[in-house]
């Protein structure tokens, strides 16, 4: 059997075991990445795509995930990145690694649906809910040495606001709402859903 047609065969068993809920999770996801994620060659917009994903899945189809704001490490040192992905079932599902801004700083990691790898990334990626105290100490130690560059001391200090505002917003679907209803860039939840539902 030649490796195509044993991929085949996998994705179609893989398919088979899914129940009727995770079928539909599963088609929803592969859509919201290939029409709006790779399409569009969205990158840095983790948090909108879950929570994205979140209210779709919730309007349109009934089904409750769970985004998570949590952080991701990619193996090359003990640092932990701020990302966000959905939780079905305690299953993940992470398109918003697949592309990323810079891959020098932060490498492509893999398209995740429900816990199955459907394209390779530059980096294996593990997932966390809280930073370890590993991470943690690496955060300190560069906001304390005393020529570490303040501009770079500003970024850590936003990005760690940024992460707590959107764990508040994770926990409530009124905010989740808002937060998409007011994307800056007119990427809002009608424009995604536009996206997503066209024939």
């Amino acid at each position: 059997m030649g490796q195509a047609k044993q991929r085949a065969t996998a994705l179609t068993a893989w398919q088979n075991s899914l129940s009727a809920d995770e079928r539909i999770v599963a088609s929803v996801s592969g859509t919201v990445y290939e029409r709006f994620v790779k399409a569009l060659e969205a990158t840095g917009m983790c948090y909108r795509i879950s929570f994205f994903l979140t209210e779709y899945l919730a309007n349109q189809h009934a089904i409750h995930v769970d985004p998570i704001v949590g952080f991701v490490n990619d193996g090359e040192s003990e640092a932990m990145a701020s990302h966000a992905w959905v939780e079905f079932g305690g299953k993940k599902i992470d398109l918003g690694l697949t592309l990323t801004k810079d891959s020098d700083a932060q490498p492509s990691g893999p398209l995740l649906i429900l816990d199955r790898q459907f394209t390779a990334g530059r980096a294996i990626y593990t997932y966390h809910y809280q930073r370890n105290a590993n991470a943690e100490r690496q955060i300190q130690i560069l906001l304390q040495k005393p020529k570490f560059d303040i501009r770079y001391k500003e970024i850590i200090r936003i990005k760690e606001l940024e992460h707590e505002a959107m764990q508040r917003i994770a926990r409530n679907k009124e905010l989740i709402r808002d937060f998409l209803d007011t994307a800056p860039d007119g990427f809002s939840y009608e424009a995604i859903k536009q996206l997503v539902m066209a024939r």
